[in-house]
This record gives C-alpha cells, sequence and structure tokens, in this order.
C-alpha cells in the first residue's frame, strides 16, 4: 500500500511539474499564449500586412481600449490596450494559382500597455509565441528589448505601427499619417569610418573600397534579431539615395552586419535600382558574408 502511495505522490508531482514547465513555456513578460482566449473572432482587425522577406500575412487586431484611441486618431494607449497579431504562411490558391492566400499560423504575438510593469519598455510588454503557442529560442530578455527596439521607430504613435485599414469600397487612397519621412526622423545614423572597424567587417570594406560608411545608430545595435536587418533594408537603401554614400546596419559587437550600396551598373529592369547588399550574421560563424543583388522599384523610393 506504501508503493502504490508513493508511486501515485511521484505521478502527481511529475504531472504538476510538467505542468508548471508548460505553463512557464507559454508565457512571456507575464503575458499568457491563451490570455485573450479566440481575439481574431472578438477583437476589431486593424489592418492586414505582407511581409515580403518572410512572405507572411500578418492580421492584427486590438481590443476595444485599442480600438476605441485608434478610431479618435490618438496616440497615447491607456493602461489594457491590447493589440494581437497572427502571422500566417502564405502559399498559392491550388484553386486559383494567380492568387496568394494565407496557409496555416506561423507565429502570434501581444502587445499590452501597463505603464507600471513594463517601465522598461514604455509602457508595452511584447510576446511572441510559435504556431504551438510556445516560445520561441533565445533570451526572453533580448528578444523582448529587440522588438521594442524596433517599436522605436514608430515612438511619437506610442510605438504603434499598425494603421486601420478602411473598409469602404469609396477610399481609393491608402490612409496613413505617418510616413518614411517621420521614421528617418527617429531612425539616426552615425559616420563609422573603415578604420575603426574590425573583424570580417572591417575585412569587408576594405574589399569594397568603402572608407566610411553611414549606420543605425542606437538601441538597435544592441538589441536585434534576424529579422530586424530585414525589416531595416527599406531604410538603408532609401538613406543610400538620399545621401549618395553606402548604409549599414552594424551590431555592437561588429559580428552582424547588412550593407547596401548602390551597384555601379544597372542589371534589374527598366525602373529600378540595382543595390548591393552584403549581410553577415553572428549565427553564421563558418561562412563568409553573403553577396547579393537586390533590385527595388523607383517607384517606392520616398
Amino acid at each position: 500500500m506504501n508503493l502504490i502511495l508513493s508511486l501515485w505522490i511521484l505521478v502527481c508531482s511529475q504531472s504538476a511539474s510538467s505542468n508548471q514547465n508548460e505553463s512557464l513555456v507559454k508565457e512571456m513578460n507575464s503575458i499568457r499564449f491563451t490570455e485573450y482566449g479566440d481575439f481574431s473572432k472578438n477583437w476589431k482587425l486593424v489592418t492586414v500586412r505582407f511581409r515580403q522577406d518572410t512572405h507572411e500575412m500578418r492580421f492584427t487586431y486590438a481590443n476595444d481600449l485599442a480600438w476605441q484611441t485608434l478610431q479618435k486618431g490618438d496616440s497615447n494607449y491607456p493602461d489594457g490596450s491590447v493589440f494581437a497579431k497572427v502571422g500566417y504562411k502564405s502559399g498559392v490558391d491550388p484553386m486559383f494559382n494567380s492568387s496568394i492566400v494565407p496557409s496555416g499560423a506561423r507565429r502570434f504575438q501581444y502587445m499590452v500597455k501597463n505603464s507600471k510593469r513594463y517601465l522598461d519598455t514604455n509602457g508595452w510588454g511584447y510576446a511572441l509565441f510559435n504556431s504551438s503557442g510556445d516560445l520561441f529560442e533565445g533570451d526572453v530578455k533580448t528578444a523582448t528589448q529587440s522588438c521594442h527596439a524596433c517599436h522605436t521607430v514608430v515612438k511619437q504613435k506610442d510605438y504603434i505601427f499598425s494603421e486601420p485599414i478602411e473598409n469602404s469600397p469609396l477610399v481609393t487612397t491608402l490612409r496613413a499619417t505617418y510616413s518614411l519621412d517621420k521614421v528617418k526622423d527617429q531612425i539616426a545614423f552615425q559616420t563609422f569610418e573603415a578604420s575603426d572597424s574590425i573583424g570580417e567587417f572591417k575585412a569587408t570594406l576594405t574589399s569594397y573600397r568603402l572608407k566610411k560608411i553611414n549606420i543605425v545608430s542606437g538601441s538597435m545595435r544592441e538589441y536585434f534579431f534576424g529579422g530586424t536587418l530585414d525589416e531595416i533594408t527599406p531604410i538603408l537603401i532609401n538613406f543610400v539615395l538620399k545621401m549618395k554614400i553606402s548604409s549599414a546596419f552594424l551590431s555592437l559587437d561588429q559580428k552582424t552586419f547588412k550593407i547596401v550600396k548602390l551597384a555601379k551598373k544597372n542589371k534589374c529592369a527598366e525602373g529600378q535600382h540595382t543595390f548591393e547588399v552584403i549581410e553577415k550574421r553572428q549565427e553564421w560563424p563558418d561562412t563568409k558574408p553573403t553577396l547579393t543583388l537586390l533590385c527595388y522599384d523607383k517607384s517606392n523610393v520616398l
């Protein structure tokens, strides 16, 4: 009887421990994956965006407090405001091959306003989960600061990128209260001398005869993730064209970088600029910096 009781206690203990670990995995910054239920049915759809770098369709929803603030055109979200985003893989519609359709969730993201709890990130809490509701690999603090570093681009909008889409068929122009020109005011660049570079970044600058380069300054250099380099590429491109000098994202340790420079010869279609993009990431320790050609429509230049 004692043996059976001991086994029962052991099984219950392991089960409790397992449930506790599962709870920890499905929580980030005190935000639980299941905390807001089926937000896609209960909240307002704010906007839909397509990420060209990840080929994701991203649907953003707002709870009542966040939605009311958006509708007022305000940029001061009260505590309790929440945005939820779901990123879908996209693929060809098997019944209509010229269409791209969502094809299964890839990630879920929350932004929760609590000015007392999230002092380090200006009142916003961030949580990212994969399609199973588990956290992505990596340090939570670094992931949080990386998210917030990107959102400082729209600091004047209380760190919120999303703007409501106009669903009326009478609307013929994109609604936008914030432009890349304002974004450029938030993302500061500094001149970086090749003589101050080290390692493969120095070798790359030397190889391409770049004596100086404009790099993104600020918290992004310390806190970033793979997507940061993709998200900031259009801004780098616009700076290259405006300032007539190559631009780059460079991490503080100089082990991760992305250089954008205008190619000497146009190898893209008419109406496009040709850029050379040289990239190296810290997680690629055994590879040399990669060089790719990027075609960018002149109509996208701001």
